[in-house]
């Protein structure tokens, strides 16, 4: 007779879990996928709630032929079984009323979150991902602990007054206060509801925030905690522990690597890998044969992809959002003959030693951000000396105990040096931009954003705006009160310029145009940017223009962005083509480095 295996029910931190003495049921036991095993009990743990629990009972029926529940364990199985019952009837809670009116694709999202006490919400940016958050924070009246991207706090206390049906006592930790400020406000948060903080504060402030008597956390922009090594994530896994309820909401919640994905779903729940961090590299990531430290590929996605699926809920634009067409123009201009000079002498490899600086070229990445400024019509320039080092009587000792120059225990020189910007006489692509902005603004209600990834760009536009004598704003800190007279109808300021990063958490439907003057490496700034004014709401067309210099690095940026492959990652990878004076060619024809038709084919095959 088999022997029976059982199994009682319990409440830890809010959460719901089954327990069952490991005993001589060791071996079949780890064969769970969900099973976490306390080695000093001897007990091992299962999950009891949604979406766990189903396959769980499924698992532990196939594996044992006896299995006894006790009455906790009963209670607990039906009370989640009814959580089912009620998501598949999508009941929305009982005395909880919605204080606007949701989308479909919002009640769906919420009810998923509010059945589902671990739940990823990926909905696409724009489409109002915050209002879920807050319709879920109502409706299960949970102490809430939220983290955010720092300039998203201010985001978050507005939605808060637009969708929040109860009168929540809510804490804004916000970037301009002061450290003893935070400190003395964190000292005591039992008289709040919510608590909005972020990331880097978050970090800072662990032990006073798990003092707070929070049941659920959400994580906004969950990708920002995507590093195993970093400081906000190991923060972001301490603080999720006492949490029953926990959501992970982004965007763009992977774009360089699957193990970007890894903290995430830790954070959500170990059960949904089970597995530590270097064996999740060994299922998802190919390593070189020469080298098993230097990833080469991925592997596996469709089960990783299977695994995500199961605990989150995607929404795209399109699926979701009846929105007017969004049109994308690339508008190509040709370098002017500084900038086309200097482009080309980035792409020798030998240091310059221009009257401004020096530019050493140190790694193709150095060179590529060069290249990339100078299409730009601005680049940046160290007066750094790189021999300031040969012959120096403290050579020996500086690299026994590894000092640097320019820093502090250097015993010549101890400060940084300043940098030097140098703008091209010749500008065709702000000449470009200017001849769009005067276009726009002659139609009726013409409104556009302007975005840059250098401040050099931003001061030749905020130049030539004022020599135009055309109002404009420049976001620099606080984007919803900085854009206060913008998004109304008023017509009096129609142009607002920002770095590309700052393009995060604000709505910005009033403006119908974008251009990007130039374009970022990171390709979650460009989504949020092009985010900002094609999200709900918006019911105009919306055109956005692309700035791009010929036969320059911009043309594999643009390729890069359209695939939405990791921008960095395949711009290196065609080193070459970002020197090569056919590379427009190359790129209308798909003519890939040392491909067919490519002139360093035969290189290639030389250095085979």
């Amino acid at each position: 007779m088999a022997e029976v295996l059982k199994i009682s029910g319990t409440v830890l931190n809010g959460t719901p879990v089954l327990l069952c003495p490991m005993g001589t049921n060791h071996t079949q036991l780890t064969r769970l996928a969900s099973a976490t095993f306390d080695g000093s009990t001897g007990v091992c743990y299962l999950p009891a709630y949604p979406p766990f629990l189903a396959p769980t009972l499924k698992d532990l029926h196939a594996l044992f032929p006896a299995v006894e529940f006790s009455e906790k364990a009963r209670e607990i199985i039906a009370k989640c079984k009814q959580m089912e019952k009620d998501y598949d009837d999508r009941k929305v809670p009982e005395g909880f009323v919605f204080k606007t009116k949701p989308y479909l694709h919002q009640t769906e999202s919420f009810l998923y979150a509010f059945y589902n006490y671990r739940s990823g919400l990926f909905l696409d940016t724009g489409v109002g991902k915050t209002k879920v958050a807050t319709d879920l924070i109502c409706a299960t009246g949970d102490k809430t602990l939220i983290i955010v991207p720092p300039s998203l706090v201010s985001n978050w206390e507005g939605e808060f007054k637009v969708h929040s049906s109860k009168n929540l006592n809510i804490l804004y930790i916000k970037r301009d206060m002061t450290a003893a400020k935070k400190k003395k406000v964190l000292a005591d948060l039992s008289g709040y509801d919510v608590v909005v903080i972020g990331y880097e504060s978050a970090a800072l402030y662990v032990g006073q925030l798990l003092k707070f008597p929070y049941r659920m956390v959400i994580l906004d922009e969950c990708q920002r905690a995507k590093s195993v090594k970093s400081r906000r994530t190991k923060a972001v896994l301490q603080l999720s522990g006492k949490a029953y309820r926990r959501i992970a909401m982004s965007g763009t919640a992977v774009l360089n690597s699957p193990t970007d994905l890894y903290p995430v779903l830790h954070f959500l729940s170990p059960q949904i890998l089970n597995q530590d961090y270097y064996k999740f590299l060994q299922t998802y990531i190919e390593f070189a044969t020469w080298n098993n430290r230097i990833p080469v590929g991925v592997k596996n996605l469709d089960k990783l992809n299977k695994k995500v699926k199961q605990f989150s809920i995607r929404y795209l634009k399109e699926d979701c959002l009846d929105l007017p067409a969004m049109t994308i123009i690339d508008k190509k201009v040709k370098m002017g003959g500084d900038q086309a000079s200097m482009y080309f002498d980035l792409s020798t490899d030998e240091d310059l030693y221009l009257p401004e600086g020096i530019i050493s070229k140190a790694t193709k990445l150095v060179t590529l951000n060069k290249m990339s400024q100078v299409s730009g019509g601005s680049m940046y320039v160290s007066t750094k000396d790189p021999k300031i080092c040969d012959g120096c009587v403290h050579l020996g000792n500086c690299l026994e105990v590894n000092i640097k120059p320019y820093t502090a225990l250097c015993q010549v020189v101890q400060k940084e040096p300043p940098t030097n910007t140098i703008f091209f006489k010749s500008n065709p692509k702000l000449e470009a931009c200017m001849e769009l902005v005067d276009e726009i603004l002659n139609t009726e209600k013409g409104k556009v954003l302007i975005w840059t990834k250098l401040k050099s760009e931003l001061l030749m536009l905020e130049q030539a705006l004022i020599e135009a004598d055309i109002p404009y704003i420049r976001l620099v800190k606080d984007p919803k009160v900085e854009l206060e007279t913008f998004v109304t109808e008023s017509m009096a300021v129609r142009v607002v310029i920002a770095n590309i990063a700052v393009g995060i958490g604000f709505t910005a439907n009033a403006a119908t145009y974008s251009i990007f003057y130039s374009l970022t490496f990171n390709l979650e700034h460009y989504l949020q940017a092009l985010a900002r004014n094609y999200r709900v709401g918006q019911k105009e067309k919306v055109t956005v223009y692309r700035l791009l210099a010929e036969d320059s690095i911009d043309l594999r940026v643009v390729e890069a962005i359209n695939n939405k492959v990791d921008i960095a990652e395949a711009i290196l990878n065609n080193m070459e083509c970002n020197r090569c004076a056919n590379l427009g060619r190359c790129s209308l024809l798909g003519i890939r480095q040392y491909g067919p038709g490519c002139v360093f084919e035969k290189k290639k095959k030389t250095l085979a």
